[in-house]
């Protein structure tokens, strides 16, 4: 009996080895499997994250929500004020301040000078030009000069963000047909402000 038992033993023990060989078994399957889900979710964090990484740097790339403007979709490039400059040198200072970006502080001398060409128009206004050859050159020259600071004060305006004030603005130009050399741009700058 004793073989025998010990004989009934060791099936007892072989049984419980297969058995726990087979239970082995099934748990290396299933982790195996939880791995490869593992690895696959990975992946899929991986490959959502380089979507992710991907859609933000073409967001910067062509950047929807700022770096283009209104003056950039139209087309409407920087005002010229070289030929104004030996009458007005502050705008030279202006032209500077427009090529490093700084709409605020150019807006403020632009602001400056058109309210002085408002003035001396003013002035001019007051006095009997029709007989003086002089005095109407001089009024001419000035309604010119201050067609050319409202545009470039237009253009400050809108590159500052200051779409109420450019409106008006540009309603005011557009009334002076002889002197307004910029028509269709403030047209289109109307429209698309309005």
């Amino acid at each position: 009996m004793s073989e025998n038992g010990s004989n009934k033993k060791l099936n007892d023990v072989d049984k419980r080895i297969v058995s726990r060989l087979g239970a082995r078994s099934e748990k290396m399957e299933r982790m195996e499997v939880w791995e490869r889900s593992a690895r696959k979710n990975r992946r899929l964090t991986y490959f959502t994250v380089a979507a992710i990484a991907a859609c933000l740097a073409l967001i910067l790339v062509i950047n929807p929500f700022s770096g283009s403007n209104v003056m950039d979709e139209l087309g409407i490039q920087k005002p010229s004020t070289l030929e104004f400059r030996a009458a007005v040198p502050e705008l030279d200072e202006v032209d500077r301040l427009i090529d490093s970006g700084k709409y605020y502080e150019a807006l403020d001398i632009a602001e400056a000078e058109l309210k002085d060409s408002d003035t001396r128009l003013k002035e001019l206004a007051r006095l009997d030009i029709e007989n003086d050859e002089e005095l109407q050159y001089e009024y001419r020259s000035e309604k010119l000069l201050n067609a050319e600071l409202r545009w470039a004060y237009i253009y400050l305006l809108v590159m500052a963000e200051c779409d109420r004030t450019a409106i008006k603005e540009l309603k005011r130009y557009l009334k002076e047909d002889e002197f307004c050399t910029h028509r269709k741009d403030a047209e289109n700058l109307l429209r698309a402000l309005s």
